[in-house]
């Protein structure tokens, strides 16, 4: 039996959508013009949509939500040179008819269905998309990209408000994310999964001015990537770690030289710290001290905003244990913690 969902009041379109997947949401949208405007008057209020390139592949995923931290699945388009004529359809995606079917995804429980479009070029089934998504979420969620191959990185660039960008992929060179950032200067945060090479990190890149910055693989590079970094949070994985970089960040920041919309700085390693870095010298030339229980709050909010961060929700750590720094001159107060696998910086606002 059929449901006249278009003929009912606003109010009840509002109680139905709360209860539909986001996958259902953006089929429906694709029905028709009068349903794609239905979905459009529900004002639904994602705060980001990323978008996963892959080579022919576009990934969609929607999140956070006001009942949801994590992100939910939407969409799977695929672009394929062959679809057999029996089973095309044409459906308005964006602003433009194309051909197209849809087929179960048997190997993903949470993308079930595969949108295949008759289409060879990735980045103009983008720009359709884009376009179509920003029509159905008209209060500007912001805009971030997940990146699996160079071709991808070219692709992306035809996106409009990127201001998150992850990079997953092993050919990866800071030239090419130059050009990307140039291209997108609206950056918040960038994520580097891959293992870069250190040759082209100038000291005057626009990496260094992302608010957000993290390396998964930052091994050889950490002591350059440290210097030169101006931003809000920095988190370096897999790190070779140095004493000098740390003095120099701290006393910068302690005498308000730099970093002054600092939040925090963490670089972990798989070596031993203390083989590195002489804890006790580093406290010392600092001048930490050990918490008063007076000075600061105990509880420290965590919220790195970086994308395809492992924590996804502001967290509040116990600083207790925390040794404390001020800036010269009764400045912002810092906390530090040295351990056998990483060094946390945090900053007090």
């Amino acid at each position: 039996m059929s449901f006249p969902l278009l003929r009912l009041p606003v109010l009840v379109h509002i109680e139905v959508f709360k209860h539909l997947e986001f996958q259902e949401i953006f089929l429906l949208s694709l029905c028709s013009e009068n349903m794609k405007y239905l979905v459009h008057g529900i004002k639904l209020k994602p705060k980001e949509i990323q978008y996963t390139l892959g080579d022919d592949m576009i990934q969609v995923s929607i999140g956070p939500t006001s009942k949801d931290w994590q992100r939910l699945p939407m969409a799977v388009v695929e672009c394929v040179s062959f679809i057999p004529s029996e089973e095309i359809i044409t459906i308005k995606l964006g602003s433009e008819r194309i051909a197209c079917r849809f087929v179960e995804n048997s190997s993903d429980e949470e993308y079930t269905l595969i949108f295949e479009c008759l289409e060879d070029c990735l980045s103009e089934v983008l720009v359709l998309l884009q376009y179509h998504l920003e029509f159905l979420f008209p209060k500007d969620p912001c805009v971030q990209v997940q990146i699996k191959s160079v071709d991808c990185l070219l692709a992306a660039d035809v996106l409009y408000n990127v201001t998150n960008t992850a990079i997953k992929f092993d050919e990866f060179t800071p030239t090419e994310l130059e050009n990307h950032l140039a291209n997108n200067p609206n950056h918040e945060s960038i994520n580097i999964l891959s293992k870069p090479s250190g040759r082209d990190l100038k000291c005057n890149s626009k990496l260094w001015k992302i608010k957000g910055l993290s390396f998964e693989h930052s091994r050889t590079i950490t002591c350059r990537i440290m210097k030169y970094f101006t931003g809000r949070c920095l988190i370096l994985l897999n790190a070779n770690l140095k004493y000098s970089p740390w003095i120099q960040l701290i006393q910068k920041w302690k005498k308000k030289e730099a970093y002054g919309d600092l939040h925090a700085v963490i670089v972990r390693t798989p070596e031993d710290v203390y083989q590195e870095i002489d804890s006790d010298k580093l406290l010392r030339e600092c001048n930490a001290s050990q918490w008063d229980g007076l000075r600061r709050p105990r509880m420290f909010k965590f919220d790195p905003k970086i994308i395809n961060f492992s924590q996804r929700e502001p967290q509040m750590w116990d600083c207790s244990d925390l040794y404390d720094i001020q800036q010269d001159n009764g400045g912002k107060w810092a906390s530090i913690k040295i351990t056998e696998t990483e060094i946390v910086f945090v900053v007090w606002d």
